[in-house]
């Protein structure tokens, strides 16, 4: 395996809790990720070419993984930092050490030192202990994880609908409606995969229709409605596709019919050639009775 010469890291991280949003993963798919991740990992340059030979099935869960890698580097580096400060103090003192030299028993060896160990012991010097810098990053760490990892996915959400739309300039995750929007469905439960789930099955539905493209927005598809529009039941026929893929389509059709009908009816009132032939035709008339009404 090849190394980092300068981060010396042999190893990296993956998280359990992040098996959630690929377990729908085909096991092609998971292969493909668990490659990529681990050229990612291998690599000491990325390359361009190696980003855009990223299957697109997998490019998601690439740049969620990609991100939390990105932290841990981070975080491995403080601790580093920390490390080589706690060194320059000197380290930690050796615990037990002969620290009353008429006493060469130490704790064992008298009655004072004995009831000493009722108390707890405090530390003697600042060396004593654990460094102030690495508890205070474990700490930072710790409270802004969450929403690092919010905005992570605002951005993932955000530039998965972009592509979907093919939108040149696109929405920004950096709007504060936009990250307002998506990180209240985010407090609500809702993951990375939902999101994603509620982009594919929208603009699949109202991209080529042209009252409802408009609606193809993070203000309209991570709203109050997003629990509805992630939990709506596609249906699907083999070899069919719905009659009407808009109301407009319907309401062509309709008046097509009632047209056609109406036409029939006249054609009839001709033959019969009669009055009550006429009077007949009028009164099954679709036509003549939406005139009445």
């Amino acid at each position: 395996m090849e190394v980092d010469n300068e981060k010396g890291r042999v190893s990296f991280l993956l998280y359990k809790d992040f098996f959630n949003s690929i377990e729908h993963f085909s096991d092609e798919e998971l292969g493909r990720l668990f490659r990529v991740l681990h050229e990612y990992q291998r690599s000491e340059n990325w390359s361009e070419e190696q980003e855009n030979s990223i299957h697109p099935s997998i490019k998601v869960a690439f740049n969620f993984y990609r991100n939390q890698f990105r932290l841990d580097e981070e975080k491995y580096q403080k601790r580093l930092i920390a490390n080589r400060i706690n060194a320059l103090k000197g380290g930690r003192p050796k615990k037990g050490g002969d620290k009353n030299p008429k006493n060469p028993m130490g704790k064992m060896g008298s009655e004072e030192t004995q009831s000493d160990n009722s108390q707890p012991k405090k530390p003697d010097t600042d060396t004593d202990t654990d460094t102030g810098i690495e508890t205070e990053t474990v700490i930072n760490d710790q409270l802004n994880m969450k929403k690092i990892k919010n905005l992570e996915i605002v951005e993932m959400v955000i530039t998965d609908l972009n592509e979907r739309l093919e939108l040149k300039r696109g929405f920004s995750f950096k709007s504060n409606n936009n990250r307002s929007k998506i990180i209240a469905r985010l407090n609500e439960g809702h993951t990375l995969e939902d999101f994603i789930v509620v982009n594919e099955k929208k603009v699949k539905q109202w991209k080529n229709d042209p009252d409802m493209a408009q609606y193809l927005r993070p203000e309209t598809l991570y709203s109050g409605k997003f629990e509805g529009y992630l939990n709506q039941i596609e249906v699907k026929k083999a070899g069919l596709t719905p009659k009407y893929q808009t109301a407009d389509e319907r309401r062509i059709e309709n008046n097509k019919k009632v047209f056609d009908e109406s036409l029939k009816e006249i054609e009839n009132v001709h033959r019969a050639g009669t009055v009550e032939g006429a009077k007949e035709a009028d009164s099954n008339s679709g036509f003549f009775k939406q005139l009445r009404q």
